[in-house]
């Protein structure tokens, strides 16, 4: 498993594709979010391992053997000694591009087997709902700008701002290139 160089991650986009709708991985690819590529083969990989902070992604081949003993390595090391950059994430989440690569897991970590969390993807062509007006009374969705992050009289939770250092690196980054809307209730971001 070879850690790709930023400005190679165009050659890993064509393994991702099916995951195009998570967001995280194409802003990755785009260079916007922090996280690491690795791959089999940096020229023309047929394996890719995402690792940014909402998550793990594998795509490409789910039956290279040698792709999959680093992975298995990598898994080992971590159960055994831990990664200071994943500490403050109780579980680790994966994401795959196929579902074959499920057929993989019991060799990729036999330590400690994964449990299979089945999501569904929607999405919304037409909202057909007025939801601004099922906002109680009292409450309010503001978008999560600098008028948001700076504003003193509204207490905003610590994890909002974790998330947006995670996602981000810094408020800069995130206003630049992110986005988030949250609900305000009583001078405090109740829900984001």
């Amino acid at each position: 498993m070879i850690r790709l160089s930023k400005k190679h991650y165009e050659r890993a986009r064509p393994l991702f594709r099916p995951l195009h709708y998570q967001l995280t991985v194409e802003s990755m690819l785009d260079g916007t979010n922090p996280g690491w590529v690795y791959v089999d083969d940096t020229q023309a990989p047929r394996c890719a391992w995402m690792v940014n902070s909402e998550g793990f992604f594998l795509a490409g081949d789910p039956n290279n053997k040698e792709f999959n003993a680093s992975m298995e390595r990598w898994f080992e090391n971590y159960v055994r000694c831990g990664d200071p950059a994943w500490e403050s994430e109780p579980v680790l989440l994966f994401g795959v591009s196929d579902n074959d690569w499920v057929s993989s897991f019991p060799d990729m970590f036999s330590l400690r087997p994964p449990l299979e969390v089945n999501r569904m993807h929607y999405i919304c062509t037409e909202v057909k709902v007025d939801w601004r007006g099922l906002i109680p009374e009292g409450f309010s969705v503001h978008e999560i700008d600098e008028q948001v992050l700076d504003n003193d009289a509204l207490s905003i939770p610590d994890h909002l701002r974790f998330w947006i250092r995670m996602n981000w690196e810094s408020p800069e980054n995130y206003l630049k290139h992110g986005f988030g809307t949250c609900v305000v209730h009583e001078n405090t971001v109740v829900s984001y």
